[in-house]
């Protein structure tokens, strides 16, 4: 299991690069976990089981403050399958992240499992709602080397 106070500093450390894709996307579940802690709703719609964080002004997740995530220990498996970024629900990378370098090699494994329990509705669902930002978002991958990896 992961150590996540230790890797939440080096998350805090990096500013959230992960954060700045637009947000987050949850299913209806996840997004009720949320609200149910008492969150702000900051999640639109794209289909009965796929929402996304509202893109707002710079792309960067409504729900990261002070470069802290403010619902990291309910976040939803997309940001928790991270430094495991996933395209068209085709081609997954590892991003070599300041995270990455300490993360174990079973701890990298662990992020994979979740990437595969990841509903195919939630990705194809954000890349529509994403598309006119795909300009933005590619110059932020960008930021860090990425290696494509097979989930299968």
């Amino acid at each position: 299991m992961m150590d996540s106070s230790n890797h939440y500093e080096i998350c805090k450390e990096c500013g959230g690069y992960c954060c700045s894709f637009g947000g987050t996307i949850a299913t209806r579940e996840e997004v009720d976990v949320i609200l149910k802690a008492g969150h702000k709703n900051h999640f639109v719609g794209i289909s009965s089981n796929c929402y996304t964080t509202i893109w707002g002004e710079y792309g960067i997740c409504p729900y990261l403050e002070n470069a802290s995530c403010t619902i990291y220990d309910i976040r939803p498996k997309v940001c928790r399958k991270f430094p495991i970024l996933t395209f068209n629900n085709k081609k997954h990378f590892l991003v070599h992240c300041p995270l990455t370098e300490h993360l174990s090699k079973e701890e990298i494994e662990e992020c994979i499992s979740i990437a595969r329990t990841c509903p195919t509705e939630l990705m194809q669902g954000a890349n529509l709602y994403l598309e006119p930002h795909s300009k933005i978002i590619d110059d932020r991958i960008n930021e860090f080397e990425m290696e494509e990896i097979q989930l299968e």
